[in-house]
């Protein structure tokens, strides 16, 4: 057993260890056929941020026949206490070491974490290749949106699911329970069956061919292997499983409040949206739906702040009812509700009057250029004249600290485009010169699955030219500048477009100390330029403009866009035309995702 206390005696935040929070679920082991550890790659105070995170906990701990408990990336303080003390790493549930699981299933929802995967699998003595893994060792699963592309980290896992759990989960389950009770089981059996499940990708049953240095594609290695993995949806998002009992961390964390998720997928087409393709077709829940989860979250956890969750809050149907009726029933407890994506107009503005009745705060707006040109190129469909209206509003009505989001790098960006953006800070502040803004400003960064996934990464050199531009033109007392760390975009970027070569790379830097790559004050880019160099590693064929007839490492991945649809809009994009908004129940612009009536859409 553990002496917990003995061990994070003198160890940062030991309250990221120790479990027993409120909405924990503590299972009898001997009860369950199914024992799984959700694990997430990071520090707890992110992990336990993320609903994606809490619905699938939640989501296996509804079977009567499944336990699962939870482990995070322990902070390098404990990992060295763990290594010299040869102590397996362990759950917060029960403290068990996680090795001794059925499952390990890892959420991922950023390529920066992908270091965090082998800190767990090696704390816990597990081989950190995917092939070194016989059937005595614990299934190492993958999900999340990262996923999308999986060949950075295709070696590490035996299962990697593609796409949203909510349904497929039991399929998983059901077939691994029936491989289980066989006496002689064997892992390609296993695999065979879970591959005929839609949404499962088995890295294993294909071989990466490369030419030189070039990679040509994916060959899958028998005949019932499918060529192309199709992204599992839930298209009646209403009747699917949410979670209204989250764990309720002991300590603060990044996202400190309840979430309720109101709709999934986007209809503004911003092409440079990974999540607007990924999750497409928009579902919604109804607004009974809505209520009654905030009952529960409110009811079952006490927090004073719910998230209505989506891609577009604005563009949920009848969302100045739910608004409407939420805040007359809640706001004699002093809850604040909160929209994390409006748009930057006057609908948007009325929303976010009405919903802080309770506490007035801060307007935050993604606009991702001050250059109506550019915001054409991106899809944006924002004009200059409509957001000065929708401030100026905003500014009567005593709203005086505004949040903009900024992209830097975009596709035909110019410096042009960079001093419009500046113009449009200096109307904004001839507006109202007690504004407060703050800038934010993260580099653009080429997604699969997008009508820019053939762009390039922009250079170091040109990003820090038009950052010095914005710098030396906005040194004013009430404009805060907020620039996203070059490196880490950089790194982002590699991990986006790579294939099942980075997954050595990644190993290597991970065994000379890289550790939590998300977080700037861990980052070390030297070592990762010197791995980089070592294992012959092109960085620039990651980052560079791909042409059109290149194979890309996820071409085997099909989210439910077309090909065809992306080079269209790409097409569109250096045209400078926009695409209208996919529209509900109107003219379908054919990108390939199925609808239905029958499923709100």
């Amino acid at each position: 057993m553990i002496n917990l206390d003995s061990l994070l005696s003198d160890i940062e935040k030991p309250s990221r260890y120790i479990g027993n929070e409120h909405n924990v679920v503590i299972k009898d082991w001997d009860k369950v056929q199914l024992r799984v550890v959700l694990a997430f790659p990071d520090l707890y105070e992110i992990g336990m941020s993320h609903l994606g995170f809490q619905i699938i906990y939640h989501l296996l701990n509804r079977r009567e026949d499944t336990l699962c408990e939870r482990v995070f990336a322990p902070g390098i303080d404990l990992e060295k206490k763990l290594r010299n003390r040869r102590i397996p790493l362990f759950t917060l549930e029960t403290k068990k070491p996680i090795n001794i699981f059925d499952w390990i299933a890892f959420s991922l929802s950023y390529e920066l974490t992908y270091s965090g995967i082998l800190t767990i699998l090696n704390l816990a003595r597990i081989p950190i290749f995917s092939r070194e893994r016989d059937e005595n060792y614990p299934l190492i699963i993958a999900g999340g949106p990262v996923v999308l592309n999986p060949e950075p980290i295709a070696d590490y896992f035996d299962i990697i699911f593609i796409g949203e759990a909510e349904e497929a989960l039991d399929e998983i389950i059901d077939v691994y329970l029936k491989w289980k009770k066989k006496e002689n089981r064997r892992k390609i059996e296993l695999f065979e069956n879970l591959s005929q499940i839609t949404g499962v990708y088995i890295p294993l049953l294909y071989d990466p061919i490369y030419e030189g240095n070039k990679f040509i594609g994916l060959n899958p290695k028998y005949s019932w292997v499918p060529r192309k993995v199709t992204r599992r949806v839930v298209y009646d998002l209403d009747k699917a499983f949410f979670p209204t009992k989250p764990i309720v961390p002991l300590q603060q964390i990044v996202h400190n409040r309840g979430s309720v998720e109101i709709m999934r997928g986007c209809q503004r087409n911003c092409r440079f949206c990974f999540a607007g393709y990924i999750y497409r077709p928009k579902r919604y829940r109804e607004i009974d739906t809505v209520i009654r989860y905030v009952e529960e979250v409110f009811k079952n956890t006490g927090y004073e702040e719910i998230t209505l969750l989506s891609l577009s809050s604005s563009d949920y149907p009848k969302i100045e009812e739910l608004i409407t009726r939420l805040v007359d029933k809640f706001s004699h407890y002093y809850v604040n509700f909160s929209l994390p994506s409006l748009r930057a107009d006057n609908f948007s503005l009325g929303l976010a009057e009405r919903i802080e009745r309770v506490r007035k705060s801060s307007l935050t707006f993604a606009i991702e250029s001050g250059s109506e040109r550019l915001r054409r190129v991106i899809n944006k469909g924002l004009k200059e004249e409509d957001f000065l209206d929708t401030l100026e509003i905003a500014f009567q009505k005593g709203w005086n600290n505004i949040k903009l989001y900024f992209m830097l790098g975009l596709p035909t960006e110019t410096e042009e485009d960079i001093e419009q953006t500046i113009e449009l800070i200096y109307k904004i502040l001839g507006i109202n010169k007690k504004a407060r803004l703050h800038l934010s400003f993260s580099v653009f960064i080429p997604k699969p699955h997008t009508p820019f996934q053939w762009e390039k990464f922009e250079d170091r050199e040109v990003i820090e030219r038009r950052r010095s531009m914005i710098v030396k033109a906005l040194r004013k007392k009430n404009v805060n500048l907020d620039f996203h760390n070059y490196s880490m975009s950089y790194l982002e970027a590699i991990f986006s477009r790579g294939d099942r070569r980075i997954s050595k790379v990644l190993w290597k830097a991970w065994e000379k100390g890289s550790r939590f790559e998300a977080w700037s004050e861990y980052l070390n880019l030297d070592l990762w330029e010197q791995v980089f160099e070592v294992n012959n590693i092109n960085v620039n064929a990651y980052l560079k403009e791909k042409k059109i007839e290149e194979a890309l490492p996820w071409d085997h991945i099909f989210c439910g866009v077309t090909k065809n649809y992306l080079l269209k809009e790409r097409e569109r994009a250096y045209r400078g035309i926009e695409t209208g908004s996919c529209e509900w129940r109107a003219s379908c612009d054919f990108c390939g995702v199925i609808h239905g009536e029958k499923y709100n859409i």
